[in-house]
């Protein structure tokens, strides 16, 4: 990734390296955190790294998905999944903050799991992101031993 140069106002490098600065924000449902470092003029600040904090860490998966929802089913294949939602890949258009049921569908010998409802909370290109809203318990157990967690 490529540092992002932020031009600031001469009185505020010096606060920023009082204060240490860490920058936050959310994209997609996805905290994002960049410590900021003064450049040798003392008028820029660039941004040296960058962190993705997650409520919980996704593990790439490539499951089969079904997916149905008000006004849009289809099929599709998980690129990641976590125990709060998954990333779907698919060439049926759904539309931010459509609910959808799914039945995700792990390898053999392991048994398909519902997720009674979720939500999506973004879109890119053929990809979308669910947030998983309502899973049964058992569904929640299937999720976690499959995840290892």
């Amino acid at each position: 990734m490529l540092p992002l140069t932020l031009v600031l106002p001469q009185a505020m490098p010096a606060l920023l390296r009082i204060l240490g600065l860490l920058v936050l924000w959310e994209t997609h449902h996805r905290l994002y955190v960049q410590r900021v470092c003064i450049a040798s003029s003392g008028t820029d600040a660039i941004v040296s790294q960058r962190q993705e904090q997650r409520r919980s860490p996704r593990h790439d998966m490539a499951w089969l998905v079904n997916f149905s929802g008000e006004d849009t089913r289809g099929r599709g294949v998980t690129r990641n999944v976590s125990r709060e939602g998954c990333c779907i890949k698919t060439q049926k258009t759904v539309n931010r903050g459509d609910y959808l049921s799914l039945r995700l569908s792990p390898t053999a010998p392991h048994h398909p799991l519902t997720i009674e409802l979720g939500i999506v909370r973004w879109i890119s290109g053929e990809e979308f992101g669910v947030e998983f809203l309502s899973i049964s318990p058992h569904s929640r157990d299937q999720l976690g031993s499959l995840l290892h967690i």
